[in-house]
């Protein structure tokens, strides 16, 4: 919403730099709505597949690599998203529809995988 108003704001001024950066603000904020809507989150096997929308290649991440999850509020509490811990040092953030369901398929895949010999 406020990348729409921002680029409302650049057009509006009848400015030539402030109309390229409203084209800029405005073609930032399809790629994060196509990126939004179009995400999907795939278990197969021992990974986890996240596909980031049509103009993102999706992220390969194996169940096994996976350390920690954590619900994590946003900015104001309105939502929530789920903060995977892939190793030491790398984390990456999801929103899948059914939070609960998730997280307890991917502990279900983790067990499976440390039950194999």
């Amino acid at each position: 919403m406020m990348m729409g108003i921002a680029a409302l704001f650049c057009f509006w001024q009848r400015d030539t730099a402030l109309a390229i950066a409203g084209a800029i603000v405005m073609a930032a904020d399809v790629v994060a709505i196509e990126r939004t809507i179009h995400t999907t989150y795939v278990l197969t096997g021992d990974r986890l597949v996240v596909g980031r929308g049509r103009f993102g290649k999706p992220q390969t991440i194996l169940i096994g690599d996976i350390v920690k999850m954590e619900r994590m509020p946003t900015l104001f509490g309105a939502s929530h998203y789920i903060l995977l811990q892939i190793g030491a040092n790398k984390r990456i953030a999801l929103r899948p529809d059914n939070e609960e369901a998730f997280i307890q398929e991917i502990k279900k895949r983790q067990q499976q995988y440390e039950d194999t010999p």
